[in-house]
């Protein structure tokens, strides 16, 4: 079974376009670390001038994607993750009915981003 993988992040206006290049950055990386992946890039927030998750689907959908896991970047489930992202996935399930659409927890509290906060408090001291 093929699968593809949406990289979905909130993203921002284009003038606060590195919020939308770090979901990029992102994307890239985990993409060399699972180079058998097809990855595509998505953003939720609509004032970001980039592809959506219904246009990423699709794009992996035309690739022959059997199987879709949306990889959510943000820290909790929010709105966007507890209803945005699963009626999107009710509406792309029926579009392509022979694909399978998984949604992956988000980062959630996670003790290995302690070290990196504690590093971003070091630096703002000083």
């Amino acid at each position: 079974m093929k699968e593809g993988v949406v990289v979905l992040g909130h993203g921002s206006r284009e003038a606060v376009d590195e919020a939308n290049q770090f979901i990029v950055e992102v994307t890239e990386a985990l993409q060399k670390l699972h180079p058998e992946q097809r990855m595509e890039p998505a953003w939720m927030n609509p004032r970001a001038p980039r592809q959506k998750l219904p246009e990423a689907a699709a794009k992996l959908v035309a690739q022959g994607v059997e199987r879709v896991v949306v990889l959510p970047v943000f820290l909790t489930a929010g709105l966007h993750l507890q209803e945005d992202v699963p009626a999107l996935l009710d509406e792309l399930s029926k579009l392509y009915p022979r694909v399978t659409f998984r949604l992956a927890r988000p980062i959630g509290f996670d003790p290995r981003l302690l070290p990196i906060l504690s590093d971003r408090l070091r630096e703002a001291r000083g």
